[in-house]
């Protein structure tokens, strides 16, 4: 099965959709700024996480159907441990790092009308190979467990894909009823900070809406 990687698959309305999904619903009783403020040292500085052996951040996607048509806006949150970083500094082609934790809640919304909002879960992968394309780009394949409509799916054949800043999902279409389609779930690594910082202000945003009223002309009022 051919996989299609979409460049343009990271328009800024998912990010923004996906870090407002997180703060709304969460994801379990850890939210992102809870995972964030688990991460100490240097890293927490950096620009993004690409040098941490701990790595989060959010998911804004479109998958495709098997036409190529945009089908689904995807946003959601992921976070990976490994015993030595993927990408950056710390990596080199002499490594071959070893995940131990990989976990993303994928939201999904279908594009042409906005129904059918569901979530799935991909976890418990199990690694299989890693490849190096340079020093900020590395590749490992392996399974995932996923839930789709039926329950649970186990040993889905996929890779995870960390180049800089930016994290790729690929998951066999077959195995998962090609429900993502052949498109990869396209994400951003977040450094701790950022995340706390989109956190606070989209608490704040809801906050300023649940102090809106509505006249009867219709026009909102901020109270």
């Amino acid at each position: 099965m051919e996989k299609t990687n979409v460049n343009t698959a990271l328009p800024i309305v998912f990010i923004v959709s996906a870090i407002g999904v997180i703060v709304v619903l969460g994801f379990g009783n850890t939210t992102l700024l809870g995972i964030a403020s688990a991460q100490t040292g240097n890293n927490a500085a950096t620009t993004g996480a690409t040098n941490a052996s701990k790595l989060m951040g959010v998911i804004g996607s479109m998958q495709l159907d098997e036409n190529g048509n945009p089908a689904w806006i995807t946003a959601g949150d992921w976070n990976l441990d490994s015993d030595v970083p993927l990408v950056g500094s710390g990596a080199s082609n002499e490594t071959e790092p070893q995940i131990s934790n990989f976990s993303a809640t994928i939201y999904m919304v279908k594009n042409s009308d906005g129904k059918d909002f569901h979530q799935h879960r991909i976890y418990n992968f199990r690694q299989a190979a890693v490849t190096h394309q340079g020093e900020n780009s590395t590749t490992v394949n392996g399974t995932f467990t996923i839930t789709l409509k039926q329950g649970p799916v186990d040993n889905v054949n996929g890779y995870i894909h960390v180049i800089n800043d930016k994290i790729e999902l690929w998951v066999d279409p077959v195995a998962s009823d090609n429900h993502f389609g052949p498109t990869t779930i396209t994400g951003m690594v977040l450094n701790p900070e950022r995340l706390s910082m989109d956190e606070k202000r989209f608490s704040e945003l809801i906050g300023q809406q649940g102090t809106t009223t509505t006249t009867s002309t219709g026009s909102s009022v901020q109270q």
